[in-house]
């Protein structure tokens, strides 16, 4: 888990410091801000809990949070407004949408598996598992069905548009459905909340309190 940690760690300051760092070289300080008091304090946070004693799993998972949110944010914002003219841009905008998305999928067990951050139950370890799968293949399956690559949640208007190579024609009618996946990946973080509720309720009064 330290290791992981580590790894962790390493890129979610590397996102920080090289997102603030090319908003403020493109003259943007506003971006840099959004970047420090945006997704900066999960990762400030989680790196604190996770490395502050052993056992720290609840610490680990709002460190994947943070350091997830800080790449999409720096690949979104300040990396692909940079390179949207290379061919290389669509793999930074897919990169982009694998952060988002496992960014969503640790706060998934930042909220259900607290306070221990260790799976209790197999289904719990079912709906990780699925929403990674998910994580992975939606991102993937939207470049399919759409002629450009999809923007993430915090791009704003105007941003450039980047050419999918993945995209298939025939695969266009299929559009809507990819769309509706990404709404419904979004409400997993509901799941976390029932799964929160339910490990209250299994647990004695002690540790509820």
């Amino acid at each position: 888990m330290r290791a992981v940690c580590i790894v962790l760690a390493v890129i979610g300051g590397g996102a920080l410091a090289a997102a603030v760092a090319i908003e403020l070289a493109t003259g943007d300080p506003a971006g840099a801000g959004w970047v420090l008091v945006g997704p900066g304090p999960f990762y400030a946070v989680g790196l604190v809990l996770a490395f502050r004693g052993p056992g720290q799993r609840v610490g680990a998972w709002l460190l994947a949070t943070g350091a997830m949110f800080l790449l999409s944010v720096c690949l979104g914002d300040a990396v692909l407004p940079l390179v949207h003219g290379s061919p290389a841009a669509w793999i930074i905008a897919l990169a982009q949408e694998w952060a988002g998305f496992a960014c969503l999928v640790a706060a998934v067990g930042l909220i259900g598996l607290f306070p221990t951050g260790v799976p209790q139950r197999a289904a719990e370890r079912w709906v990780l598992w699925t929403a990674a799968a998910a994580a992975v293949l939606i991102p993937v399956l939207r470049m399919v069905v759409s002629p450009t690559a999809p923007q993430g949640s915090f791009s704003e208007p105007g941003q450039p548009v980047v050419a999918s190579p993945l995209y298939l024609p025939a695969a266009r009618p299929l559009e809507p459905v990819a769309a509706g996946l990404v709404y419904g990946f979004a409400a997993l973080s509901a799941v976390g909340v029932i799964m929160l509720y339910q490990r209250y309720r299994r647990s004695p009064s002690e540790d509820r309190r």
